[in-house]
């Protein structure tokens, strides 16, 4: 219970530090506005004089690039923070702690992480109905989605951890990071659906990570199946389980080496 209640206050300091920051997060996020004017665009001029392409309306495009920006944008570079405790030393000063480094991270990001998320879906859902027309779509997807968006952040965020644990074995991580973000960009979904590729390679991606972080979890806002929903939130978790797991197994070889080489 005493370790539930730390982690729980390390989610809260989260969230207050992120509150101190929030009007200037709520400036940066007019860049949203604009990236939701020019994919309108986009989105129009490759719907040509159809209504809709696999499914899709020119709304229900804005709705989606919503929820994956909101994915993105509430990132926090937890690598980072990580690589840097692991280079200057203060990942020793974490064995004497009754808390665990991996956990202690995830908590202490997860708070900002919501929040952050939370206020970009607000702000994006408010500026895709004006954009689309005031077109709407049912509220109970939104709220039905919720859960698989933040399964989708807690796979960012623990794909971000495992990078950050590399630094236990190389000099840099942000190399790794860079071909992270690239393949997000390039296979999860993020600016169309997967339907809008090849349906070879909607089976090729059909069961992995990527698609489980960006394409599942908004397609579910806007296009809901129940099936389907169930599945891809079973498949969200599986994921989560193994990267929690092996974020704990880098840790434990990790940690063996600062321990042999005196650190």
């Amino acid at each position: 219970m005493n370790n539930i209640k730390k982690y729980i206050y390390l989610v809260n300091m989260s969230l207050k530090s992120s509150l101190a920051y929030l009007k200037d997060f709520l400036i940066s996020k007019i860049f949203l506005v604009f990236v939701l004017i020019t994919f309108f665009f986009v989105y129009r001029t490759l719907l040509g004089q159809n209504d809709k392409y696999m499914g899709f309306t020119l709304p229900m495009l804005l709705y989606y690039l919503v929820v994956t920006e909101s994915i993105e944008m509430s990132k926090v570079l937890v690598h980072n923070r990580i690589s840097s405790d692991i280079k200057d030393g203060s990942v020793a000063y974490q064995l004497i702690r009754p808390m665990s480094f991996i956990l202690y991270h995830f908590f202490s990001s997860i708070g900002e992480i919501i929040l952050k998320n939370f206020v970009t879906l607000v702000i994006g859902f408010l500026a895709a109905f004006v954009i689309s027309g005031f077109k709407t779509i049912p509220v109970w997807q939104i709220f039905a989605g919720l859960p698989v968006i933040y399964g989708a952040v807690c796979l960012n965020l623990l794909f971000m951890i495992n990078i950050g644990m590399f630094a236990f074995y190389i000099e840099e991580t942000k190399p790794i990071y860079w071909i992270y973000q690239k393949l997000v960009f390039i296979i999860s979904g993020l600016f169309v659906p997967l339907e809008f590729f090849p349906p070879i390679v909607l089976k090729i991606l059909r069961y992995s990570p990527f698609t489980y972080m960006n394409y599942f979890a908004a397609k579910m806002v806007v296009k809901f199946n129940f099936i389907e929903y169930l599945q891809g939130f079973s498949i969200q978790l599986i994921y989560i389980v193994l990267l929690f797991s092996t974020a704990f197994l880098i840790y434990q070889n990790g940690i063996k080496r600062v321990n042999i080489q005196g650190g």
